[in-house]
Parts: structure tokens; C-alpha cells; sequence
């Protein structure tokens, strides 16, 4: 009786011992697979075939499976057909890959029975190949990379792919530049847009992505550095130009104590450096003494060449100073210790506002012999039929306006003109819009009243120009002139602000007072 209890705890205790895996027949696993490890260039299959040695437990055959592409996680469905299995990915695969299949441990048969340890496939849809490694790198680990601009150069010991190399290679900091193959893919080149940062230290990284050729991945990451040298030397101004508007160099600035003549008020100042210089600590160091502000026109940040424009035409014969002080500052942190001093004397031909010189006026404005017969029409007799013509400087000269017949009636509106001659810069026309909300006729006891009618600067009335004043700019103003009994002094007054076509302006305001 004792011994048949004996026997029956022994088979108690054997059947619940956890590894009941000794009550296996044969092994659970997977006991084939398509395509199998190796090498398949043009692979095309639509999914991965598994057959496992007993009869499988779906679910946790499927939560234990995994396959990745290049490193990364496949999504995909599973189909079942008794001990063997298709999984079929989402996205098809591509050529130049690696594949690896993993099913853990955990996956069990339908008794409950787990693998004896994980299954790992692997595949490539690739022709068989080595790894690419990176044999030298120039400047080396730790080493120095030579000159502002120098190139960094990578070794490899097979082709390498050149999309490959611009995705997974990274500069840090980051630089902007272009990478180029040579000898036949093995060797890369970076060639830097712009110079290297002074006293830094470069990272570069190669990912464990990074491709041969072929499509073989380098499989671990690469990791190397190096420095740029030390900077220590000031910027220095090494050039100061006058530019034109389109930035073309027309001279160059010498400094104070000389005086650099024949500016135009258009001109901008180009600036030259030893080095690239950071913008903002040069506009806080430049300034214009005795004239209009200075505004950047170049792009701000680092640069070895900036422009700068006047905020406004500075006045005709004027002058003013530029000045740089110290403290101009490079990429590696160093000041600038020069001062620079610029005298600028704005006298451009180009740029001379126009000016009154003087005017003329018929004394005998009627259609009657020796007066004026139309537009157009030239001098017919001696005397007052000839325009009265009066320079700026003629204060008070006398003014003859009859009151008779066929000069200027009393009290009758008379259809007359009057000339006003410029002086003005070459190629420059007078602003007519300027000019009319400029020009007026002023008289003391009301003795003459002024009319404008239009203004023009061709067809003239009287068709000569006056000898003295022929290389001067013409400007007609066809009016009705009523002239009164009394007697006065008639002002001709152009305001400040008269401009020419050009842009020039004259903020001096002209006036020519006449006795009558």
C-alpha cells in the first residue's frame, strides 16, 4: 500500500516539474524557411515561408515574430496552412537591403510546448559583398584641418554610394559644402562653401546605415573629429570705394586728411576687410559726421565686403566724414584696432540742383506790329515789342507795365507769359509739378495781379531763347497778368524744394522783387 502511494506522488511530482519538456518526442522549431539565409539579388517574392516541426500556436508564433529591413521594424499579415506559414509585408522588398527575421523563444506549439531558443534568419536582396570600413580620414582623429577652407577627405576600402554619403554622414557644428567621389568611389571629398569656424572642434559621423556601392551597410557607427587652428590676428579695413548704384567701383577713398571730391548724392561706400567681419559690430562702430545716416544694403552676419547707402542725397557742395572706429570684430572674437577717417566733399556735377538764374516777360503782349503774332513768333520792331529780361541779381529794377492800349490795360485781364531760366545739372529737366506748386507773383497796393494758366518747356512763345541765358533749362508760364493803376513792388518767388528730373532738390527758395 506504501509503495503504490510512493509510486503515484513520483508521477505527481515528475508531471509538474516546469520543464516538461522532457516529455517531448522531438524539438519545437522552425525547420524550414524560404528564401533562407544568403544572398538574392532581384529578390521578388511577395512573402517569407515557414514550416515549423509540430503543429504551431498562431498567436504566439505571430507576437514573437519580427522582421526588419536595414534596421527597421516590417509591418505585415500572417496566413496559416497547418504547420507552415506565410508573413507577407506591407511594403514590397526592395533591392540593396538586409533582412533579418527573428522569432523569440516565447512562441509555443499547440501543446504548450516553447522553442528550445530563438530563431534568426537572414537575407540580402544584394549581390554578396564586404562591408565597407573607412581606412583614413584627413585631418585625422584629433588632428588639425590646414587653411580657412581646407577639405576633408574619407578613405574607403570599397565603393561607397553618393546618396548614402550625404544622408548619413553629418558635420557637427554644421557646415554648408559639397561632397565629391574619386578614385573610382573610394575616396570622398568634402569642399567647405565658406571658411571653417576658428578654434573648434569638428565632429564627423558615419550612422550604421551608411552604404557601399553595392548596398552594403557599414553596420556600426563611425565616429571621428578634429580641430581648426587658432585665430589671433585683428581684421583690418584694407579698401573704402564709391560705388554706383548698380555696386560698380568707381574710385577709390583716401583717408583724412585728403578730401575726396566729385561725389554724387547717389554714390554708396563700398567697405573691404582682411576677414570676414560680423555686420552688427560694424554698424555699431561706422558713422557719418555732418551729413544724412548710413543704412546696410548687404546682407547682415558675417562678410568680408559690405555696402552702405546715404538715407538721403546729402546737399550740394556740402561736407561730411565717415569714420570707423575700433572694435570691428571677426568669427574668432578679435577687435579690429584701427580707426579710419574719410572727408567727402559731395561736388558731383550730377548732382547740382537747378537754380533761378533769372527771367523774361513780353512789355508789349498784343498781336499788334511789333508785339507777338502766335506761338512761335520772333521780334518785329525795336523797343518794347523785344521780351524784358531780368537776372536774379536785378533788386528792384524797373518794371515798365504800361496801361495803354496794346501793352497792359488797366484793370483788364491780359493773356501774357513769362519765362524762368535754370541753371541746372547735365541731362536734368526741371520738375513742372515742382515748379508749379513752387512759383508765384507777389505785389505790394495791389498793383499787378498774377494769373497761371499752363507751363511748359517746348512751343515757346517766343521762339528764341534770350542770347545770355541759351545754355540754361527754359520753362514757359502762359497766364493773365491784370495790371492796376497803383504802383508797387511785384515779387517773382520760387520757394525751397524746387527738383529736376534727376531727383536733385534746392532747398534755397529764389526771389527777384521789381519796382513798377
Amino acid at each position: 500500500m506504501k509503495t503504490m502511494l510512493f509510486k503515484t506522488l513520483l508521477i505527481t511530482v515528475f508531471l509538474s516539474l516546469p520543464g516538461c519538456d522532457l516529455l517531448r518526442e522531438s524539438p519545437f522549431e522552425v525547420s524550414a524557411w524560404n528564401p533562407g539565409n544568403g544572398f538574392f539579388p532581384g529578390f521578388n517574392e511577395t512573402g517569407l515561408s515557414f514550416v515549423f516541426s509540430h503543429e504551431p500556436d498562431r498567436i504566439s508564433v505571430e507576437r514573437a515574430f519580427t522582421l526588419t529591413e536595414d534596421g527597421q521594424a516590417l509591418t505585415g499579415y500572417f496566413s496559416w496552412n497547418g504547420k507552415r506559414c506565410v508573413f507577407s509585408p506591407a511594403s514590397p522588398f526592395r533591392q540593396n537591403r538586409e533582412y533579418r527575421i527573428t522569432i523569440l523563444q516565447d512562441a509555443m506549439d499547440t501543446k504548450g510546448l516553447s522553442m528550445d531558443g530563438y530563431f534568426e534568419g537572414r537575407f540580402y536582396t544584394r549581390e554578396a559583398g564586404r562591408r565597407p570600413e573607412v581606412v583614413t580620414v584627413d585631418p585625422p582623429y584629433d588632428g588639425l584641418m590646414s587653411g580657412e577652407r581646407g577639405r576633408l577627405i574619407m578613405e574607403f576600402s570599397e565603393p561607397v554610394d553618393s546618396l548614402s554619403l550625404t544622408r548619413e554622414l553629418s558635420l557637427s557644428p554644421v557646415m554648408t559644402g559639397s561632397w565629391s567621389l574619386g578614385a573610382e568611389g573610394r575616396e570622398a571629398e568634402f569642399i567647405p562653401w565658406e571658411p571653417w569656424r576658428h578654434n573648434t572642434l569638428y565632429q564627423v559621423r558615419l550612422s550604421e546605415n551608411f552604404s557601399s556601392a553595392i548596398g552594403i551597410p557599414l553596420g556600426s557607427e563611425f565616429v571621428s573629429r578634429f580641430r581648426t587652428g587658432i585665430d589671433t590676428e585683428p581684421p583690418r579695413l584694407t579698401g573704402a570705394f564709391a560705388l554706383d548704384l548698380t555696386g560698380a567701383e568707381l574710385f577709390e577713398l583716401e583717408e583724412a586728411p585728403a578730401e575726396n571730391s566729385l561725389w554724387e548724392g547717389s554714390y554708396r561706400i563700398g567697405l573691404v576687410f582682411s576677414e570676414e567681419v560680423d555686420s552688427a559690430s560694424l554698424k555699431s562702430r561706422i558713422a557719418l559726421h555732418g551729413g544724412p545716416a548710413l543704412a546696410l544694403e548687404s546682407e547682415p552676419g558675417y562678410g568680408g565686403f559690405f555696402v552702405f547707402r546715404l538715407t538721403e542725397k546729402p546737399g550740394y557742395k556740402s561736407r561730411f566724414s565717415l569714420s570707423i572706429a575700433g572694435g570691428v570684430f571677426d568669427r574668432a572674437g578679435n577687435g579690429s584696432e584701427e580707426e579710419y577717417l574719410f572727408r567727402i566733399y559731395a561736388d558731383g556735377p550730377f548732382s547740382k540742383p537747378p537754380s533761378l538764374v533769372g527771367l523774361r516777360l513780353p512789355l508789349k503782349p498784343d498781336d499788334s506790329p511789333g508785339g507777338l503774332a502766335g506761338p512761335g513768333a520772333t521780334p518785329l520792331g525795336p523797343g518794347d515789342a523785344v521780351p524784358a529780361a531780368y537776372d536774379i541779381t536785378a533788386l528792384f529794377a524797373d518794371l515798365p507795365l504800361e496801361g495803354d492800349a496794346g501793352h497792359y490795360a488797366f484793370d483788364t485781364a491780359t493773356p501774357s507769359w513769362i519765362e524762368l531760366y535754370f541753371d541746372t545739372t547735365p541731362g536734368g529737366e526741371i520738375n513742372l509739378f515742382s515748379l508749379m506748386d513752387l512759383f508765384r507773383v507777389e505785389s505790394t497796393n495791389s498793383a499787378l495781379g498774377f494769373s497761371p494758366r499752363s507751363i511748359h518747356q517746348d512751343e515757346f512763345t517766343w521762339a528764341l531763347p534770350h542770347d545770355q541765358w541759351a545754355a540754361c533749362t527754359r520753362v514757359e508760364i502762359r497766364s493773365l497778368m491784370t495790371n492796376h493803376p497803383a504802383q508797387g513792388i511785384i515779387r517773382f518767388i520760387v520757394e525751397g524744394g524746387l527738383e529736376d528730373s534727376l531727383g536733385n532738390k534746392n532747398t534755397q527758395a529764389f526771389e527777384l522783387p521789381l519796382v513798377k
